[in-house]
């Protein structure tokens, strides 16, 4: 049985969200936090913008957990490279 295209999506942002935050957080952590927004954007965008947003929810999440065992403040770059406070 083939896998529609978009149940894969998940697994693809998980993995390349693993590569980026190796050694940050576990790869479980990482999945679970993609498949938790995957859920929570579910209906909410289009399908052929799930991959993206996906993405940009995930990550945003991660680096706010990153933040916070840190104990430092949210920095996300900003489209010019310089880090834009959130």
């Amino acid at each position: 049985m083939q896998q529609h295209p978009l149940q894969a999506v998940p697994a693809q942002v998980s993995e390349r969200l693993r590569e980026e935050f190796t050694g940050q957080l576990s790869a479980a952590a990482i999945d679970t936090i993609v498949h938790a927004a995957a859920r929570d954007l579910e209906g909410q965008i289009v399908p052929e913008a799930l991959d993206e947003m996906l993405h940009r929810l995930a990550r945003f999440r991660l680096v706010r957990l990153v933040d916070a065992t840190r104990g430092t403040q949210n920095r996300l770059p900003s489209s010019s490279g310089q880090p834009l406070t959130t």
